[in-house]
Formats: structure tokens, C-alpha cells, sequence
């Protein structure tokens, strides 16, 4: 999704990005159709875990993609990614 690249000086996700990331989701949860939401983990990262507006993001995000989305910690991120 790239929302970082949204994220501004003062510390809010752009519109464009917010956007960007939700049109990201909406295709993400046609594909896990059939899918038990409690079965699949989806996550986010730095720039949820700085922007002040990420409970705007996730807000809107729980309204179209039907996973719950956990921010997760600085240390499980490279955890996660190795």
C-alpha cells in the first residue's frame, strides 16, 4: 500500500494516500472472499503506528475489508518480514 509515502511532516496520512491504501484493501478483501476473518492476520506498520489519523484509516477500512488490521511494534516488524 505505501501509506509512508502519504505520511506528511506533521504527521497525517495524506487523503490521496488514505485512498490509496483503502482502494489497496478493497481489492485485498475480494480476494480472501470464503476466507474466516479470524483465519487471516492482516497488519500495518510504521506509518499507521505515527499517523495521527490511522484510527481515521482504520475506521474506514473496517467498513470495506473484512479482516480486523493490527498495528504492530517497531520489533515485530523485521520479525515478521525475515
Amino acid at each position: 500500500m505505501r501509506l509512508g509515502h502519504g505520511l506528511g511532516h506533521d504527521g497525517t496520512l495524506s487523503e490521496e494516500a488514505m485512498q490509496r491504501g483503502l482502494d489497496t484493501l478493497e481489492v485485498i478483501a475480494e480476494s480472501l472472499q470464503g476466507f474466516e476473518p479470524r483465519s487471516v492476520r492482516v497488519v500495518a506498520t510504521h506509518a499507521l503506528r505515527k499517523a495521527s489519523n490511522a484510527k481515521d484509516f482504520l475506521r474506514a477500512a473496517k467498513k470495506i475489508f473484512p479482516c480486523p488490521i493490527e498495528i504492530i511494534s517497531g520489533a515485530e516488524e523485521p520479525q515478521l518480514l525475515f
